[in-house]
């Protein structure tokens, strides 16, 4: 959550997150089918003036935790009400995607009682966080990589072609005997190269292979850029 080294000083308090709505909620009589993977919720909120200035601003911020699929099937819902209900005394609009990092919905949010109007960021994170973006070029999206490649947890990763939309990577397993005192017998290390293609939640998995250059991947996938892997010798 937000601290007041974020708000220029300002100490957030918590709120219940009922008013205003911190949650973009169109067509609020209906339940969202996600409400029951929804884990926990915390709100904040805070009164900030940017650089000690007069202006101030009332900012608020909403976390929840779901199962896993929760958030994704949750900001599914969002972006389908926010086609089809427009005709409430709360309106919502989508006003853009992708804002920094893939998956992230920009919702204005007009109350007209008020004449009130808001604008949330929202954004699926995980377990390395939000940002940098998940299928950057980036240590942290290496380590999601691996992950989605079901590496063990003390496997070695290597990448070796990387341009945001797609990725190659190294990943060896160490292993061999169960030996009674180190340095009795000796270990052994299998390399397999994967391939990625990015996706709005992370880098997925579109090809592994133990050979050179590009053909296991070009069969699975024709538009993998050869430049990517034409010239690298068997992992």
């Amino acid at each position: 959550m937000l601290g007041a080294a974020d708000l220029y000083g300002a100490r957030p308090t918590e709120v219940s997150g009922a008013h205003p709505p911190l949650v973009p909620a169109p067509c609020p009589d209906e339940p969202f089918r996600s409400d029951d993977d929804r884990l926990d919720t915390r709100a904040i909120t805070a009164s900030v003036a940017p650089g000690s200035g007069d202006r101030r601003f009332q900012v608020y911020e909403y976390v929840a935790g779901y199962r896993p699929g929760g958030a994704q099937a949750y900001l599914d819902e969002l972006a389908e009400r926010l086609g089809r209900c427009q005709n409430e005394e709360d309106h919502y609009s989508l006003v853009a995607r992708d804002i920094g990092v893939p998956g992230t919905m920009l919702v204005q949010h007009d109350h007209q009682e008020d004449g009130t109007e808001t604008t949330g960021l929202l954004r699926r994170c995980g377990e390395l966080g939000c940002h940098p973006a998940p299928t950057g070029c980036t240590s942290d999206s290496y380590v999601q990589a691996a992950r989605d490649a079901d590496a063990p947890e003390h496997s070695y990763h290597r990448e070796r072609g990387c341009d945001r939309k797609w990725l190659v990577m190294d990943i060896s397993i160490n292993g061999g005997p169960v030996c009674e005192e180190p340095g009795d017998c000796a270990g052994a290390s299998r390399t397999t190269r994967y391939f990625y293609r990015a996706t709005p939640t992370g880098w997925r998995v579109i090809a592994a292979t133990t050979k050179p250059g590009c053909d296991d991947v070009l069969a699975a996938e024709p538009r993998f850029p050869r430049e990517l892997c034409a010239t690298l010798t068997a992992p």
